[in-house]
């Protein structure tokens, strides 16, 4: 679940790479249709901000507004492909429970856990704990609650308060459900885009390919 927006760096690139003679067929293309221009986009505007601000719910514990367009079930769903994917990634540098690096992660998430009682969603995870044979300096956790913490950490870190404070940080942003949020403005901005690039395309089709297919390539190498 990376970081998205829409891609202007491709459109600035496709624009200043036109010769002189389609960047005045262009402008021309949109002057002559600048009604429709603008009709779409006071429309488009009018569906994203209806859209916008249907979709807003509060942020537990900090009462903030915030985007959210997916369905828990929905989430869910995308949270366990994730899952598999990094389970399916590290099949074979899984730290057994009794390794004793595995048991300083698990006393700090139980100490973690249990201080925390508390606090509202966080006695409705199930807190499991992954240790990776990985010289990365590198934990995160996944919003269903699955911790993984990577052996290059351990070795950076210089105690446990330390590791503390390192993944009581990544256990707070899924209790703010920070993941769901992301992706939902990830959402919001790619469909934005397309929508952007649609128009552009709609304007100048041949020569706009070439933005679009950046756009997509783009996509597939975040996902990839």
């Amino acid at each position: 679940m990376g970081p998205s927006f829409p891609r202007w760096w491709s459109i600035r690139k496709w624009w200043h790479a036109l010769p002189p003679n389609k960047k005045a067929l262009f402008k021309e293309a949109l002057r002559r249709n600048r009604w429709k221009i603008i009709l779409g986009i006071s429309s488009l505007g009018v569906v994203f901000i209806l859209f916008y601000f249907t979709h807003l719910e509060e942020a537990p514990i900090t009462g903030r507004t915030r985007l959210v367009v997916f369905h828990k079930d929905q989430f869910a769903e995308m949270t366990e492909m994730e899952y598999d994917m990094w389970m399916l990634q590290f099949q074979n540098q899984m730290l057994p429970e009794k390794d004793p690096r595995y048991q300083v992660v698990k006393k700090v998430v139980t100490h973690l856990t249990e201080s925390n009682k508390d606090i509202p969603g966080f006695s409705e995870i199930t807190w499991t704990i992954h240790v990776v044979e990985e010289s990365n300096i590198n934990a995160f956790v996944l919003p269903n609650g699955q911790v993984f913490v990577f052996t290059g950490l351990l070795s950076a870190v210089s105690d446990i308060n330390q590791l503390s404070f390192i993944l009581g940080h990544e256990i707070a942003h899924v209790i703010l459900g920070h993941a769901a949020e992301k992706a939902s403005l990830m959402h919001f901005l790619d469909f934005f885009s397309l929508i952007l690039l649609t128009m552009i395309w709609a304007v100048c089709p041949q020569d706009s390919l070439a933005v679009i297919g950046q756009w997509i390539q783009s996509r597939f190498q975040e996902v990839s």
